[in-house]
């Protein structure tokens, strides 16, 4: 019989502990994994005082890791791919801005979104950034402000 894992052997194979992560960031990303919006990591857990966030990690590079960082390299399929969860993201109210190659990875045929730091709610009367509206609406580049 196999010997079960420690809760450290765990974390080195099946998470992803990120550092710096504020409560909004946390309450966002374990909102939009409940509704089940997009493809994105479980949270584990989170340490409020020492803004620590253990997530599922998903076994592959992000884009800009396997195509470079400029998004003229990275197929279509998988750009309109990550094109689809920002949207999804939008028409529920969640801005997510930092739209580089960084901030997602293709795993298994499907867009798993990373980083929700940027990320925030907004109403019909907020200001939305303008290209949020040229990605969802067919643009193929990565926002320049998040380089």
């Amino acid at each position: 019989m196999k010997k079960p894992m420690s809760k450290e052997e765990f974390e080195a194979t099946m998470c992803f502990t990120k550092a710096n992560v504020e409560l909004y960031e946390y309450k966002i990303h374990k909102l939009i994994y409940n509704l089940k919006l997009i493809n994105m990591p479980k949270i584990y857990s989170y340490d409020r005082k020492n803004k620590i966030m253990v997530m599922e990690k998903i076994h592959n590079m992000n884009i800009s890791d396997l195509y470079g960082e400029n998004a003229e390299n990275v197929p279509s399929e998988i750009i309109n791919k990550v094109q689809e969860a920002v949207k999804k993201l939008y028409y529920f109210g969640i801005s997510y801005p930092d739209i580089t190659g960084y901030n997602f990875i293709y795993y298994n045929n499907k867009i798993y979104v990373i980083d929700f730091e940027h990320a925030k709610f907004f109403t019909n009367s907020s200001k939305i950034d303008p290209f949020i509206h040229k990605f969802i609406n067919g643009s193929h580049e990565w926002n320049p402000e998040f380089k």
